[in-house]
Protein backbone atom coordinates (compact mmCIF):
# COMPACT_ATOMS: atom_id res chain seq x y z
CA UNK A 1 0.00 0.00 0.00
CA UNK A 2 1.30 3.35 -1.08
CA UNK A 3 2.39 6.00 1.85
CA UNK A 4 0.32 9.09 2.32
CA UNK A 5 2.55 12.07 2.76
CA UNK A 6 1.85 13.40 6.21
CA UNK A 7 1.26 16.95 4.60
CA UNK A 8 -1.08 15.31 1.69
CA UNK A 9 -5.12 14.08 2.65
CA UNK A 10 -6.01 10.51 1.83
CA UNK A 11 -6.40 10.04 -1.79
CA UNK A 12 -10.52 9.10 -2.67
CA UNK A 13 -13.02 9.49 -4.72
CA UNK A 14 -12.70 13.48 -4.34
CA UNK A 15 -9.53 13.83 -5.20
CA UNK A 16 -8.50 16.22 -7.98
CA UNK A 17 -6.43 14.59 -11.08
CA UNK A 18 -4.79 18.38 -11.10
CA UNK A 19 -3.27 20.49 -8.69
CA UNK A 20 -5.75 23.01 -7.26
CA UNK A 21 -2.99 25.78 -7.08
CA UNK A 22 -0.47 26.71 -9.27
CA UNK A 23 2.65 25.47 -8.27
CA UNK A 24 1.19 22.54 -5.66
CA UNK A 25 2.98 19.71 -6.69
CA UNK A 26 1.28 15.97 -6.50
CA UNK A 27 2.73 15.27 -2.88
CA UNK A 28 1.29 18.77 -1.59
CA UNK A 29 4.26 20.61 -1.42
CA UNK A 30 5.46 24.11 -3.22
CA UNK A 31 8.08 25.54 -4.85
CA UNK A 32 8.69 27.65 -1.96
CA UNK A 33 9.55 24.50 0.31
CA UNK A 34 12.78 23.61 -2.49
CA UNK A 35 14.74 27.20 -1.71
CA UNK A 36 17.78 27.18 0.21
CA UNK A 37 18.41 29.50 2.63
CA UNK A 38 21.09 31.68 0.95
CA UNK A 39 18.29 32.17 -1.74
CA UNK A 40 15.38 33.07 1.12
CA UNK A 41 18.58 35.19 2.60
CA UNK A 42 18.83 37.08 -0.77
CA UNK A 43 15.13 38.10 -1.53
CA UNK A 44 14.99 39.29 1.83
CA UNK A 45 17.62 41.54 1.06
CA UNK A 46 16.02 42.54 -1.87
CA UNK A 47 12.56 43.30 -0.53
CA UNK A 48 14.26 45.08 1.86
CA UNK A 49 16.62 47.39 0.22
CA UNK A 50 13.47 47.44 -2.23
CA UNK A 51 11.22 49.20 0.40
CA UNK A 52 13.92 51.68 1.49
CA UNK A 53 13.78 52.60 -1.86
CA UNK A 54 10.28 53.14 -2.23
CA UNK A 55 10.02 55.41 1.17
CA UNK A 56 12.58 57.32 -0.49
CA UNK A 57 10.79 58.22 -3.76
CA UNK A 58 7.30 58.86 -1.68
CA UNK A 59 9.54 61.53 0.39
CA UNK A 60 11.37 62.78 -3.13
CA UNK A 61 8.06 62.89 -4.53
CA UNK A 62 6.60 64.99 -1.73
CA UNK A 63 9.23 67.22 -1.52
CA UNK A 64 8.21 68.21 -5.25
CA UNK A 65 5.37 69.93 -3.47
CA UNK A 66 6.53 70.89 -0.07
CA UNK A 67 10.24 71.19 0.66
CA UNK A 68 11.75 68.86 3.05
CA UNK A 69 14.85 70.32 5.05
CA UNK A 70 16.99 67.33 5.11
CA UNK A 71 16.60 67.52 1.00
CA UNK A 72 18.42 69.61 -1.11
CA UNK A 73 15.95 72.50 -1.95
CA UNK A 74 18.13 73.80 -4.94
CA UNK A 75 17.86 70.63 -6.73
CA UNK A 76 14.88 70.69 -8.87
CA UNK A 77 14.13 67.17 -7.20
CA UNK A 78 13.73 65.11 -10.69
CA UNK A 79 16.91 63.49 -11.26
CA UNK A 80 16.52 62.30 -7.53
CA UNK A 81 13.78 60.71 -8.52
CA UNK A 82 15.26 59.06 -11.84
CA UNK A 83 17.87 57.34 -9.74
CA UNK A 84 15.17 56.17 -7.22
CA UNK A 85 13.05 54.90 -9.79
CA UNK A 86 15.76 53.10 -11.95
CA UNK A 87 16.95 51.53 -8.29
CA UNK A 88 13.63 49.87 -8.05
CA UNK A 89 13.47 49.03 -11.75
CA UNK A 90 16.83 46.93 -10.68
CA UNK A 91 15.31 45.34 -7.87
CA UNK A 92 12.28 44.10 -9.36
CA UNK A 93 14.46 42.81 -12.12
CA UNK A 94 16.59 40.86 -9.60
CA UNK A 95 13.38 39.36 -8.17
CA UNK A 96 11.93 38.37 -11.18
CA UNK A 97 15.04 36.89 -12.55
CA UNK A 98 16.49 35.19 -9.65
CA UNK A 99 15.73 31.74 -9.83
CA UNK A 100 17.60 31.45 -13.49
CA UNK A 101 18.49 34.69 -14.98
CA UNK A 102 19.15 34.85 -18.91
CA UNK A 103 22.93 35.72 -20.50
CA UNK A 104 21.21 39.04 -21.38
CA UNK A 105 20.01 40.08 -18.14
CA UNK A 106 23.51 38.87 -16.56
CA UNK A 107 25.14 41.46 -18.87
CA UNK A 108 22.43 44.27 -18.49
CA UNK A 109 23.89 43.89 -14.45
CA UNK A 110 27.15 45.04 -15.40
CA UNK A 111 26.47 47.27 -17.64
CA UNK A 112 24.13 49.57 -15.60
CA UNK A 113 27.24 48.92 -12.81
CA UNK A 114 29.56 50.37 -14.95
CA UNK A 115 27.15 52.75 -16.10
CA UNK A 116 26.17 54.10 -12.56
CA UNK A 117 29.78 54.11 -11.63
CA UNK A 118 30.54 56.72 -14.19
CA UNK A 119 27.35 58.98 -13.56
CA UNK A 120 28.98 59.02 -9.37
CA UNK A 121 32.08 59.98 -10.76
CA UNK A 122 30.57 63.15 -13.13
CA UNK A 123 28.16 64.22 -10.13
CA UNK A 124 31.26 64.12 -7.83
CA UNK A 125 33.78 66.15 -10.14
CA UNK A 126 31.32 68.65 -11.81
CA UNK A 127 31.25 71.59 -9.52
CA UNK A 128 26.92 72.20 -11.12
CA UNK A 129 26.09 68.92 -9.60
CA UNK A 130 27.76 69.44 -6.47
CA UNK A 131 26.22 72.64 -6.04
CA UNK A 132 22.38 71.74 -7.39
CA UNK A 133 22.22 68.78 -6.42
CA UNK A 134 24.40 68.32 -3.31
CA UNK A 135 26.23 65.63 -1.37
CA UNK A 136 22.30 64.16 -1.51
CA UNK A 137 22.10 63.81 -5.14
CA UNK A 138 25.37 62.03 -4.93
CA UNK A 139 24.31 59.82 -2.59
CA UNK A 140 21.15 59.28 -4.32
CA UNK A 141 23.16 58.18 -7.58
CA UNK A 142 25.24 55.92 -5.36
CA UNK A 143 22.31 54.36 -3.57
CA UNK A 144 21.36 52.86 -7.37
CA UNK A 145 25.30 51.99 -7.85
CA UNK A 146 24.82 50.25 -4.61
CA UNK A 147 21.86 48.56 -5.67
CA UNK A 148 23.19 47.14 -8.99
CA UNK A 149 25.79 45.60 -7.43
CA UNK A 150 23.93 43.84 -4.99
CA UNK A 151 21.98 42.38 -8.15
CA UNK A 152 25.41 41.27 -9.64
CA UNK A 153 26.52 39.68 -5.99
CA UNK A 154 23.55 38.11 -5.32
CA UNK A 155 23.41 36.18 -8.73
CA UNK A 156 27.02 35.73 -8.04
CA UNK A 157 26.45 33.88 -5.00
CA UNK A 158 23.42 31.73 -6.38
CA UNK A 159 25.27 30.80 -8.94
CA UNK A 160 28.10 29.79 -6.66
CA UNK A 161 25.83 27.87 -4.29
CA UNK A 162 24.17 26.19 -7.48
CA UNK A 163 24.78 22.50 -6.56
CA UNK A 164 21.70 22.68 -4.37
CA UNK A 165 19.87 24.99 -6.59
CA UNK A 166 19.73 23.33 -9.64
CA UNK A 167 19.21 19.79 -7.68
CA UNK A 168 16.32 21.28 -5.75
CA UNK A 169 14.55 22.63 -9.18
CA UNK A 170 15.73 19.53 -11.82
CA UNK A 171 12.36 17.40 -10.29
CA UNK A 172 9.99 20.59 -10.85
CA UNK A 173 11.26 21.93 -14.16
CA UNK A 174 8.86 19.94 -16.24
CA UNK A 175 5.60 20.22 -14.29
CA UNK A 176 5.84 24.10 -14.85
CA UNK A 177 2.96 25.52 -17.49
CA UNK A 178 4.27 26.78 -20.37
CA UNK A 179 2.43 29.92 -20.42
CA UNK A 180 3.96 31.08 -16.84
CA UNK A 181 7.70 30.28 -18.50
CA UNK A 182 7.09 32.64 -21.40
CA UNK A 183 5.46 35.32 -19.21
CA UNK A 184 8.88 35.02 -16.88
CA UNK A 185 11.23 35.05 -20.05
CA UNK A 186 8.65 37.97 -21.56
CA UNK A 187 8.67 40.13 -18.47
CA UNK A 188 12.24 39.69 -17.58
CA UNK A 189 13.58 40.47 -20.84
CA UNK A 190 11.45 43.67 -21.53
CA UNK A 191 12.89 44.82 -18.08
CA UNK A 192 16.49 44.13 -18.36
CA UNK A 193 15.67 46.43 -21.95
CA UNK A 194 13.80 49.36 -20.40
CA UNK A 195 16.69 49.56 -17.22
CA UNK A 196 19.50 49.49 -19.97
CA UNK A 197 17.39 51.92 -22.40
CA UNK A 198 17.14 54.29 -19.08
CA UNK A 199 20.48 54.37 -17.37
CA UNK A 200 22.22 54.61 -20.62
CA UNK A 201 20.08 57.98 -21.16
CA UNK A 202 20.34 58.97 -17.50
CA UNK A 203 24.33 58.78 -18.37
CA UNK A 204 23.95 60.51 -21.36
CA UNK A 205 21.77 63.43 -20.30
CA UNK A 206 24.14 63.84 -17.40
CA UNK A 207 27.14 64.38 -19.37
CA UNK A 208 25.63 66.49 -21.91
CA UNK A 209 24.41 68.64 -18.78
CA UNK A 210 27.50 68.87 -17.34
CA UNK A 211 28.57 70.01 -20.81
CA UNK A 212 26.23 72.73 -20.82
CA UNK A 213 27.19 73.88 -17.40
CA UNK A 214 30.40 75.45 -18.91
CA UNK A 215 29.08 78.02 -20.65
CA UNK A 216 30.61 81.66 -18.97
CA UNK A 217 27.43 82.95 -17.14
CA UNK A 218 27.22 86.64 -17.81
CA UNK A 219 27.02 89.22 -15.27
CA UNK A 220 26.86 87.47 -11.56
CA UNK A 221 25.69 84.89 -9.45
CA UNK A 222 24.14 86.35 -5.81
CA UNK A 223 23.70 83.99 -2.71
CA UNK A 224 20.29 84.62 -1.11
CA UNK A 225 20.37 83.60 2.31
CA UNK A 226 17.54 82.42 3.31
CA UNK A 227 17.14 79.89 0.38
CA UNK A 228 20.22 79.14 0.03
CA UNK A 229 20.56 79.33 -3.59
CA UNK A 230 22.19 81.45 -6.19
CA UNK A 231 20.36 83.71 -8.73
CA UNK A 232 21.20 86.04 -11.76
CA UNK A 233 21.70 89.16 -12.73
CA UNK A 234 23.18 91.27 -15.45
CA UNK A 235 23.41 95.01 -15.98
CA UNK A 236 24.62 96.88 -18.90
CA UNK A 237 25.55 100.18 -19.68
CA UNK A 238 26.40 103.19 -17.41
CA UNK A 239 24.38 104.62 -14.49
CA UNK A 240 23.50 108.16 -15.03
CA UNK A 241 21.24 110.83 -13.12
CA UNK A 242 19.66 111.37 -16.35
CA UNK A 243 18.05 108.36 -16.50
CA UNK A 244 16.36 105.96 -14.30
CA UNK A 245 17.55 101.80 -14.44
CA UNK A 246 15.88 99.61 -17.26
CA UNK A 247 15.09 96.26 -15.38
CA UNK A 248 13.78 93.61 -17.86
CA UNK A 249 11.08 91.00 -16.53
CA UNK A 250 11.27 87.42 -18.46
CA UNK A 251 8.26 85.73 -19.75
CA UNK A 252 6.82 82.40 -20.11
CA UNK A 253 10.53 81.35 -20.88
CA UNK A 254 14.17 83.46 -20.79
CA UNK A 255 14.55 86.73 -20.66
CA UNK A 256 17.44 87.03 -22.75
CA UNK A 257 16.12 87.00 -26.24
CA UNK A 258 14.70 90.32 -24.88
CA UNK A 259 17.77 91.14 -23.64
CA UNK A 260 19.41 90.60 -26.75
CA UNK A 261 17.43 92.38 -28.89
CA UNK A 262 17.78 95.23 -26.44
CA UNK A 263 21.43 95.10 -26.51
CA UNK A 264 21.33 95.80 -30.13
CA UNK A 265 19.82 99.04 -29.81
CA UNK A 266 22.36 100.70 -26.95
CA UNK A 267 25.98 101.34 -27.18
CA UNK A 268 28.37 104.26 -28.31
CA UNK A 269 26.82 106.65 -31.10
CA UNK A 270 27.67 108.90 -33.65
CA UNK A 271 27.71 112.87 -33.33
CA UNK A 272 24.23 112.74 -35.56
CA UNK A 273 22.71 110.46 -33.20
CA UNK A 274 22.77 107.18 -35.34
CA UNK A 275 24.68 104.05 -33.93
CA UNK A 276 28.16 103.37 -33.74
CA UNK A 277 28.76 99.73 -35.96
CA UNK A 278 31.74 99.15 -33.33
CA UNK A 279 29.20 98.97 -30.07
CA UNK A 280 27.70 95.58 -30.43
CA UNK A 281 27.72 93.28 -33.24
CA UNK A 282 23.83 93.49 -34.74
CA UNK A 283 21.98 90.07 -35.05
CA UNK A 284 19.95 89.09 -38.38
CA UNK A 285 17.29 88.26 -36.48
CA UNK A 286 16.22 91.63 -34.97
CA UNK A 287 14.51 93.82 -37.49
CA UNK A 288 15.91 97.16 -36.04
CA UNK A 289 15.38 99.55 -39.22
CA UNK A 290 15.26 103.32 -38.41
CA UNK A 291 14.78 102.51 -34.23
CA UNK A 292 16.07 104.99 -31.93
CA UNK A 293 18.78 103.62 -29.76
CA UNK A 294 18.96 103.45 -26.13
CA UNK A 295 21.11 106.19 -25.23
CA UNK A 296 25.19 104.20 -23.55
CA UNK A 297 24.32 106.27 -20.05
CA UNK A 298 21.25 104.34 -19.70
CA UNK A 299 22.01 101.27 -17.28
CA UNK A 300 19.59 98.06 -18.46
CA UNK A 301 19.70 95.05 -15.82
CA UNK A 302 18.19 91.67 -16.80
CA UNK A 303 18.06 88.68 -14.01
CA UNK A 304 16.56 85.23 -14.30
CA UNK A 305 13.93 84.10 -11.61
CA UNK A 306 14.34 80.77 -9.44
CA UNK A 307 14.40 78.26 -12.18
CA UNK A 308 15.39 79.86 -15.24
CA UNK A 309 18.49 80.62 -17.45
CA UNK A 310 21.71 80.80 -14.71
CA UNK A 311 19.31 80.75 -11.67
CA UNK A 312 18.82 78.19 -9.23
CA UNK A 313 15.67 76.58 -7.65
CA UNK A 314 14.59 77.69 -4.55
CA UNK A 315 12.35 75.53 -1.79
CA UNK A 316 8.52 74.84 -2.86
CA UNK A 317 6.13 76.29 -2.54
CA UNK A 318 7.19 79.64 -3.86
CA UNK A 319 4.74 82.34 -4.48
CA UNK A 320 5.13 85.43 -6.93
CA UNK A 321 5.16 87.76 -3.98
CA UNK A 322 7.89 85.38 -2.88
CA UNK A 323 10.02 85.63 -6.08
CA UNK A 324 10.00 89.42 -5.84
CA UNK A 325 11.23 89.69 -2.69
CA UNK A 326 14.20 87.70 -3.56
CA UNK A 327 14.42 90.12 -6.44
CA UNK A 328 14.73 93.55 -3.71
CA UNK A 329 17.40 91.34 -2.16
CA UNK A 330 19.52 90.79 -5.49
CA UNK A 331 19.47 94.42 -6.65
CA UNK A 332 20.57 95.41 -3.09
CA UNK A 333 23.50 92.81 -3.45
CA UNK A 334 24.30 94.26 -7.17
CA UNK A 335 24.29 98.21 -5.89
CA UNK A 336 21.50 99.04 -7.91
CA UNK A 337 19.52 101.32 -6.37
CA UNK A 338 16.00 103.26 -8.19
CA UNK A 339 14.39 104.04 -9.67
CA UNK A 340 13.71 101.85 -12.35
CA UNK A 341 11.52 101.74 -15.19
CA UNK A 342 10.21 97.96 -14.99
CA UNK A 343 10.08 96.26 -18.41
CA UNK A 344 8.75 92.88 -18.49
CA UNK A 345 7.15 90.22 -20.74
CA UNK A 346 4.05 87.45 -20.84
CA UNK A 347 4.17 86.20 -16.88
CA UNK A 348 6.55 88.49 -15.85
CA UNK A 349 4.10 91.24 -15.46
CA UNK A 350 2.59 89.73 -12.75
CA UNK A 351 5.84 89.93 -10.94
CA UNK A 352 6.56 93.18 -12.23
CA UNK A 353 3.24 94.47 -10.96
CA UNK A 354 3.73 92.94 -7.28
CA UNK A 355 7.17 94.67 -7.14
CA UNK A 356 5.94 98.13 -8.52
CA UNK A 357 3.46 98.17 -5.50
CA UNK A 358 6.12 97.04 -2.82
CA UNK A 359 8.64 99.47 -3.84
CA UNK A 360 6.24 102.42 -4.75
CA UNK A 361 9.01 105.04 -4.17
CA UNK A 362 11.35 103.44 -6.37
CA UNK A 363 9.99 102.20 -9.40
CA UNK A 364 9.06 105.19 -11.95
CA UNK A 365 6.87 103.26 -14.72
CA UNK A 366 5.76 100.16 -16.22
CA UNK A 367 6.03 98.66 -19.53
CA UNK A 368 4.08 95.55 -19.75
CA UNK A 369 4.49 93.51 -23.07
CA UNK A 370 2.04 91.30 -23.94
CA UNK A 371 1.97 90.41 -20.47
CA UNK A 372 -0.20 87.96 -18.29
CA UNK A 373 -2.72 88.82 -15.34
CA UNK A 374 -5.33 87.04 -13.26
CA UNK A 375 -6.50 84.73 -16.05
CA UNK A 376 -2.69 83.45 -16.67
CA UNK A 377 -2.42 82.76 -13.16
CA UNK A 378 -6.16 81.13 -13.00
CA UNK A 379 -4.90 78.79 -16.46
CA UNK A 380 -1.80 77.61 -14.57
CA UNK A 381 -3.38 75.45 -12.04
CA UNK A 382 -5.75 73.47 -14.17
CA UNK A 383 -5.47 69.83 -13.75
CA UNK A 384 -4.57 69.17 -17.56
CA UNK A 385 -1.55 71.53 -16.90
CA UNK A 386 -0.42 70.23 -13.90
CA UNK A 387 -0.47 66.66 -15.00
CA UNK A 388 1.38 67.57 -18.40
CA UNK A 389 3.96 69.83 -16.11
CA UNK A 390 4.42 66.53 -13.51
CA UNK A 391 4.93 64.32 -16.64
CA UNK A 392 7.29 65.72 -18.26
CA UNK A 393 9.13 66.68 -14.87
CA UNK A 394 9.40 62.55 -14.33
CA UNK A 395 10.50 62.04 -18.13
CA UNK A 396 13.14 64.99 -17.56
CA UNK A 397 16.29 63.14 -16.32
CA UNK A 398 16.64 61.13 -19.42
CA UNK A 399 17.58 64.40 -21.24
CA UNK A 400 15.23 63.52 -24.64
CA UNK A 401 14.65 67.07 -25.30
CA UNK A 402 18.21 68.17 -24.72
CA UNK A 403 19.60 65.45 -26.84
CA UNK A 404 16.91 66.27 -29.71
CA UNK A 405 18.31 70.04 -29.81
CA UNK A 406 21.55 69.10 -29.47
CA UNK A 407 21.59 65.78 -32.24
CA UNK A 408 18.59 67.49 -34.93
CA UNK A 409 18.59 71.60 -34.49
CA UNK A 410 21.94 72.96 -34.35
CA UNK A 411 21.10 74.78 -30.90
CA UNK A 412 24.10 75.93 -29.50
CA UNK A 413 24.27 75.68 -25.40
CA UNK A 414 23.54 79.03 -24.27
CA UNK A 415 20.18 78.28 -26.32
CA UNK A 416 19.65 74.91 -23.76
CA UNK A 417 20.40 77.30 -21.15
CA UNK A 418 19.01 81.23 -21.24
CA UNK A 419 17.83 81.27 -25.24
CA UNK A 420 14.93 79.75 -27.08
CA UNK A 421 15.23 76.33 -25.70
CA UNK A 422 15.52 76.93 -21.90
CA UNK A 423 11.62 74.93 -21.50
CA UNK A 424 13.79 71.53 -21.99
CA UNK A 425 15.77 72.41 -18.54
CA UNK A 426 14.34 70.47 -15.50
CA UNK A 427 14.98 73.86 -13.98
CA UNK A 428 12.42 75.39 -15.76
CA UNK A 429 10.05 72.86 -15.75
CA UNK A 430 10.70 72.79 -11.67
CA UNK A 431 9.49 76.88 -12.00
CA UNK A 432 6.52 76.09 -14.08
CA UNK A 433 5.59 73.26 -11.49
CA UNK A 434 5.82 75.94 -8.87
CA UNK A 435 3.44 78.92 -10.56
CA UNK A 436 0.88 76.17 -11.46
CA UNK A 437 0.93 75.21 -7.55
CA UNK A 438 1.09 78.70 -6.13
CA UNK A 439 -0.73 80.77 -8.97
CA UNK A 440 -4.27 80.36 -8.46
CA UNK A 441 -3.66 80.56 -4.28
CA UNK A 442 -1.32 82.54 -3.11
CA UNK A 443 -0.06 84.22 -6.57
CA UNK A 444 -3.77 85.54 -7.74
CA UNK A 445 -4.55 87.13 -4.05
CA UNK A 446 -1.28 88.75 -4.57
CA UNK A 447 -1.47 90.36 -7.24
CA UNK A 448 -4.88 91.57 -6.52
CA UNK A 449 -3.31 92.62 -3.40
CA UNK A 450 -0.83 94.91 -5.26
CA UNK A 451 -3.23 96.14 -7.79
CA UNK A 452 -5.44 97.35 -5.42
CA UNK A 453 -2.54 98.97 -3.48
CA UNK A 454 -0.62 100.59 -6.64
CA UNK A 455 -0.35 104.21 -7.41
CA UNK A 456 -2.87 105.33 -9.61
CA UNK A 457 -1.05 107.89 -10.90
CA UNK A 458 2.04 105.26 -12.08
CA UNK A 459 2.87 105.75 -15.86
CA UNK A 460 2.31 102.32 -17.56
CA UNK A 461 2.29 101.33 -20.88
CA UNK A 462 0.52 98.14 -22.18
CA UNK A 463 1.34 96.75 -25.53
CA UNK A 464 -0.32 93.32 -26.61
CA UNK A 465 -0.08 91.56 -29.39
CA UNK A 466 -2.59 91.76 -31.89
CA UNK A 467 -2.37 87.66 -33.21
CA UNK A 468 -3.04 86.60 -29.55
CA UNK A 469 -5.85 89.00 -28.76
CA UNK A 470 -7.75 87.62 -32.03
CA UNK A 471 -7.19 84.59 -30.55
CA UNK A 472 -7.63 83.81 -27.64
CA UNK A 473 -10.56 85.51 -25.56
CA UNK A 474 -9.09 84.84 -22.63
CA UNK A 475 -5.82 86.87 -23.32
CA UNK A 476 -7.56 89.42 -24.41
CA UNK A 477 -9.58 89.72 -21.37
CA UNK A 478 -6.47 90.11 -19.13
CA UNK A 479 -5.46 93.22 -21.81
CA UNK A 480 -8.53 94.79 -20.83
CA UNK A 481 -7.86 94.18 -17.30
CA UNK A 482 -4.46 95.47 -17.49
CA UNK A 483 -5.42 98.63 -19.42
CA UNK A 484 -7.52 99.98 -16.72
CA UNK A 485 -4.43 99.07 -14.03
CA UNK A 486 -3.96 102.66 -13.41
CA UNK A 487 -5.47 106.13 -14.66
CA UNK A 488 -2.27 106.81 -16.14
CA UNK A 489 -2.29 103.56 -18.32
CA UNK A 490 -1.74 103.43 -22.19
CA UNK A 491 -2.85 100.66 -24.31
CA UNK A 492 -1.38 99.53 -27.69
CA UNK A 493 -2.05 96.84 -29.75
CA UNK A 494 0.66 95.70 -32.22
CA UNK A 495 -1.59 94.71 -34.97
CA UNK A 496 0.31 91.75 -36.74
CA UNK A 497 3.15 91.10 -34.01
CA UNK A 498 2.92 87.19 -32.25
CA UNK A 499 3.69 86.82 -28.43
CA UNK A 500 7.61 88.08 -28.46
CA UNK A 501 6.10 91.96 -29.65
CA UNK A 502 9.80 93.00 -30.01
CA UNK A 503 10.46 90.91 -32.92
CA UNK A 504 7.54 92.94 -35.21
CA UNK A 505 8.92 96.02 -36.33
CA UNK A 506 5.66 98.01 -35.32
CA UNK A 507 6.09 96.41 -32.15
CA UNK A 508 9.52 96.99 -31.29
CA UNK A 509 8.93 101.02 -32.51
CA UNK A 510 6.00 101.43 -29.80
CA UNK A 511 7.99 99.68 -26.68
CA UNK A 512 11.25 101.96 -27.55
CA UNK A 513 8.83 104.52 -28.12
CA UNK A 514 7.03 104.06 -24.52
CA UNK A 515 10.34 103.13 -22.63
CA UNK A 516 11.47 106.76 -23.59
CA UNK A 517 8.60 108.46 -22.45
CA UNK A 518 8.75 106.69 -19.04
CA UNK A 519 12.24 106.99 -18.90
CA UNK A 520 12.43 110.41 -19.60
Amino acid sequence: MASVSPTQSPVDERTSLLPRYLGIRADGTTRDDDKSPLFRWIRSVSFTLLAITLIVYILLVVNLFVSIPVLTPRSPGFLPLGFNLLSMGILLLQLLSSYEPSVAERFTQRVVAVLLAVDVVVMMVSGTYRHTEGWRGILWCSWALIVALWAIAADFLLMKNSGYYDEALSSERPRWWSWRLWSHWTAASLGSAIVSVVTILLSLSLLLRWYDSAVPVPGHLYSVADYSARIHMQCFGNQSSNYPTILLEGGEYSVHPLKAWLMQLQGPQNKDGSRNPSAVPLDDRYNLGDLSYVPEDTRVCVWDRPGMGWSDNVGTPVSAGMVTDILSEVLEQAHVPGPYVVVAHGVGGVYSTIFAARHVNDVKGLVLIDSGYENTLKDSGRMLHRFWVGVRGVFSPLGLGRMWYWLFTGKSRLDRIAGEATYINDRWIKNKMEESLTGPLFSLHELRAATSVLPKDLPVAVISSGKNIKRLKRWAADQRGLSKLTQHTMWDIASNAGHNVWLDAEGASLILKRIAELAS
